[in-house]
C-alpha cells in the first residue's frame, strides 16, 4: 500500500533519464515486481551486503522482531527501479526519553544498511524525499551505515543535521 501519492518529475535529473517517479510504500508487497531490479542495485553497490537485498527485508518484515512501520521510498525511471531507501518509523528510548525515529528497515538486527541507487542524482532525490518523510519524527538514525559508503559521504557533505537531530553512528 502506498502511504503517499506517486510523484512524477518531468524535469530530467540526468540527460539519460526520461521520467523519474517517486513512490512511498508501507510494505514490500507492491514492490515484489522490482525484486530483480532491487537486487541488481544492491549487488552493484560499492560494498554489496546481504543486508541490502530484497529477500533480507522481506524476511525481516515477515518475522517482525520489532514494532515498526515500514516506509520504503522507491525511485523509478520508465518502470525500472533506480533507487530505494528501505526505512521504517519506530519508537525507541534514548537515555530514557521516548522518541519517534526514522531508521533503516531491519535495525538493529542488520550489521550494515544503506540506500541502493543507480547514480548520485537518484541518491539526492532519495535524500530529499527522506527529509520530507521525516517531518514529525524526533530522530533520523541511520546507523549502521558504513563510514566508507558514498551515501555516508554525501550525507556528511550535505550537513545531515538539517534532517532533524540526525545520527549516522552512535560512536
Amino acid at each position: 500500500m502506498r502511504t503517499q501519492q506517486r510523484r512524477e518529475f518531468d524535469r530530467q535529473l540526468d540527460p539519460a533519464r526520461q521520467l523519474i517517479a517517486v513512490e512511498h510504500h508501507d510494505s514490500l508487497n507492491d514492490l515484489g515486481g522490482f525484486r530483480e531490479d532491487w537486487n541488481r542495485l544492491a549487488e552493484s553497490s560499492p560494498e554489496p551486503e546481504v543486508f541490502t537485498r530484497f529477500e533480507y527485508f522481506q524476511t525481516w518484515l515477515g518475522s517482525r522482531p520489532r514494532a515498526a512501520q515500514a516506509h520504503v521510498i522507491a525511485v523509478t525511471d520508465r518502470g525500472r527501479l533506480e533507487g530505494a531507501a528501505p526505512l521504517m518509523y519506530a519508537a525507541k528510548r534514548v537515555a530514557g526519553v521516548p522518541l519517534q525515529t526514522m531508521e533503516f528497515l531491519g535495525s538493529p538486527q542488520n550489521d550494515y544498511a544503506d540506500f541502493i541507487y543507480s547514480g548520485a542524482d537518484v541518491l539526492d532525490l532519495l535524500l530529499a524525499e527522506m527529509e520530507r518523510s521525516a517531518a514529525g519524527v524526533d530522530l533520523v538514525h541511520l546507523a549502521p551505515i558504513k563510514e566508507t559508503s558514498p551515501t555516508c559521504r554525501r550525507l556528511r557533505k550535505l550537513g545531515a543535521g538539517t534532517l532533524r537531530p540526525f545520527v549516522l553512528n552512535w560512536s
